[in-house]
C-alpha cells in the first residue's frame, strides 16, 4: 500500500502482540494516527514469544485443510514475509532470523502414512507446492532425521523466524513509523475509547469484551507447552513438522520443540510429564537429541475460533473492528492481516467473507 499524503483516521488498537503490531505498522504506514494499548509492561510478547516462529503456509494449509480462503491468506502472507522482514530489520536494526528454508513432515509411527496421504491430497487440492519423498531423500535434505523415517512430505516454500527477536523489532519499527505504544494500558471497556476506529487484537483475552462485542465471545484459549534443547553440534536446515511434534532451530542454536494443543486451558503452568513426552518425541525424530539438555520450558496461550479461521474486519458495533483467532498461525499471518485491516479501515476493501467476524453470532 502506498503512503498517504493526507491525515488519515485515528485508530486505537487493543493488544500489542504480533497481530496488533502488524496492524499498527500497516495502518501507520498508510497514514493513520495509531495508538496501541498493551496491558502489560512490554509489547511484542504474549503468544509471540511463546511460539515456535513457524511460517508453515504449506504444512498448515495441507494439514488443517481449512479451505481456499485460509490457504490464499496464508500464501499472501508468506509472499509478504521476505520484504516485511527486510523492512522491519532496516527500521529496527534488529535481525529477526527470517529464512525460507522449507519444512519436512516425516512419517515416524504406524498410521503416519495415512496422515501424509491426507496432507498430500489437501496440498494438491489447494495448489500447495509439495513433494512426497522417501526417507533416504529426506535424509539428504536433513541428515539429522531418524533412520526410522521411511517417507515424508517436503514443503519447499515454508519458512521460520526468530520469534523472540521479532517482538522487539516490530515494536521499534512501529514506533519509528509513528505508532504510539502505550504500555501498562489495560482496556476495561471499548465504549470509552476515543478513536475513529478501534481494532480488537488482544488474542485469547478477547472474550472479556463479550458483553460489548458478541464477536469476541467466540474466541477461546488453547494452551501449548514447549521446550528448548541445547542444539550444540547439530544443524537443522529445515523445520521438522511431525504429527505429534515440531522442531525448529533458532539463531542461538537452541532447538525449539513443541507444542501441545490443550483446548480451553488458559493457564501457563508447565507440566513435567508433558515436557518429558515432547522430549521423547523430539528424540524419536532426531536421535542425536538424546544427550541434549533442556535449556528452557514454557507454556503459551493461543486464540482459537470455532472453525479455526481468523476473524477479520468490521464487527456489529460501528467503528469497531476485530483481528482475532489466528490460533497457531499468528506469526505466519501477521503481514497479511495487517495489510487486510489497513485495506479495510483506510480504503473500505473488506477481507474475504470467510473471515467475517459475525459468522458465529446468532441473528
Amino acid at each position: 500500500m502506498s503512503a498517504r499524503t493526507t491525515q488519515g483516521p485515528t485508530v486505537a488498537i487493543v493488544g500489542g502482540g504480533v497481530t496488533g503490531l502488524a496492524c499498527a505498522l500497516a495502518l501507520a504506514r498508510g497514514g493513520a494516527a495509531v495508538t496501541v494499548h498493551e496491558a502489560g509492561p512490554r509489547a511484542g510478547e504474549g503468544a509471540l514469544v511463546r511460539s515456535g516462529g513457524m511460517l508453515a503456509q504449506g504444512f498448515e494449509s495441507a494439514n488443517e485443510q481449512l479451505g481456499l480462503a485460509f490457504t490464499a491468506l496464508a500464501a499472501r502472507s508468506l509472499s509478504l514475509w521476505p520484504g516485511w522482514a527486510r523492512e522491519i530489520e532496516a527500521a529496527s536494526q534488529i535481525a529477526v532470523g527470517f529464512r525460507q528454508n522449507g519444512s519436512i513432515a516425516p512419517a515416524l509411527q504406524a498410521g503416519d502414512d495415512g496422515w501424509l496421504a491426507q496432507m498430500a491430497t489437501g496440498a494438491a487440492r489447494y495448489g500447495i507446492e509439495h513433494d512426497m519423498l522417501s526417507g533416504k531423500a529426506l535424509r539428504r535434505l536433513e541428515p539429522c532425521l531418524s533412520d526410522a523415517v521411511q517417507s515424508g512430505l517436503y514443503f519447499p516454500q515454508d519458512g521460520e523466524v526468530d520469534n523472540r527477536a521479532l517482538g522487539p523489532a516490530l515494536v521499534a519499527a512501529a514506533r519509528i513509523a509513528g505508532v504510539d505504544i502505550q504500555l501498562n494500558s489495560p482496556v476495561s471497556t471499548l465504549r470509552d475509547m476515543a478513536a475513529d476506529t478501534i481494532v480488537l487484537a488482544c488474542g485469547p483475552h478477547a472474550a472479556i469484551f463479550a458483553d460489548e462485542l458478541p464477536e469476541a465471545a467466540h474466541i477461546s484459549p488453547v494452551k501449548g507447552q514447549m521446550l528448548a534443547l541445547d542444539g550444540t553440534g547439530l544443524s537443522l536446515d529445515q523445520s521438522l513438522r511431525g504429527a505429534r511434534i515440531y522442531l525448529s532451530q533458532k539463531p542461538n542454536g537452541h532447538i525449539v520443540a513443541g507444542a501441545t494443543s490443550e483446548a480451553g486451558r488458559a493457564d501457563t503452568q508447565v507440566e513435567t510429564p508433558v515436557i518429558d513426552t515432547l522430549r521423547q518425541a523430539a528424540i524419536e525424530m532426531v536421535p542425536a537429541l538424546e544427550q541434549a539438555k533442556i535449556v528452557d520450558r514454557w507454556a503459551g496461550i493461543r486464540p482459537a475460533s470455532p472453525d479455526g479461521l481468523p476473524s477479520l474486519g468490521a464487527s456489529s458495533q460501528p467503528g469497531l473492528c476485530v483481528a482475532l483467532g489466528s490460533f497457531r498461525n499468528g506469526v505466519l499471518l501477521a503481514p497479511a492481516i495487517g495489510e487486510a485491516m489497513a485495506d479495510w479501515i483506510l480504503d473500505g476493501v473488506a477481507p474475504d467473507p470467510a473471515f467475517n467476524p459475525a459468522r458465529f453470532v446468532r441473528r
